[in-house]
């Protein structure tokens, strides 16, 4: 697996896009300021953990072997 390209969040969007079109995605340092971070953090975790994790009820019946 290759490694994604890392740009400053100080890098324009037409940087970002570029890198993009090339690489089919792109990691921006620093894109989001530590206070949003930390509220999309509040928001999600809970619903994040209470979800279930590993198997569910969903059976597939298929060719025994």
């Amino acid at each position: 697996m290759a490694d994604l390209t890392r740009l400053p969040g100080t890098a324009s969007l037409d940087e970002v896009i570029a890198v993009i079109e090339r690489d089919g995605g792109v990691i921006v340092e620093d894109f989001l300021p530590p206070a949003i971070i930390a509220e999309l953090k509040a928001d999600l975790l809970p619903k994040i953990e209470a979800c279930s994790a590993g198997r569910d009820d969903l059976r597939v019946s298929g060719p025994a072997g």
